[in-house]
């Protein structure tokens, strides 16, 4: 569900980020912000009296998402099952959620090449 909501918040705010030059009756606010993270480049577009709030907590969610998957950061959950040496390693119940796992905080993976 989480992951969901996530890929709805950021794909509103990709979709409506076409330009902040959007004009109607009333000038709508339109903020802007850029962010690098799971070896990407990402700028995320807002509109409305929340826009820095919604860009705020936009950033913050991946900046968490990436604390649990990121291939480079050595403390991620994806990183240590990469490179467990085929030892099962405890992950997340948000990690356990992309995995279909049913309880996470008991859980673990195994990663067997």
């Amino acid at each position: 569900m989480k992951k969901a909501m996530i890929f709805v918040l950021v794909g509103m705010l990709l979709i409506l980020g076409a330009s902040c030059s959007v004009k109607q009756e009333a000038e709508i606010t339109c903020k802007e912000d850029s962010l690098f993270a799971m070896n990407t480049y990402m700028t995320f577009t807002a509109y409305g009296e929340h826009a820095e709030s919604a860009l705020a907590a936009a950033k913050a969610r991946i900046r968490e998402l990436e604390s649990f998957w990121s291939v480079t950061n050595k403390t991620s959950e994806i990183f240590l099952a990469n490179h467990s040496g085929r030892k099962c390693v405890k992950i997340s119940e948000e990690t356990a959620e992309q995995f279909q796992l049913e309880d996470g905080r008991n859980e673990t993976i195994c990663v067997l090449e």
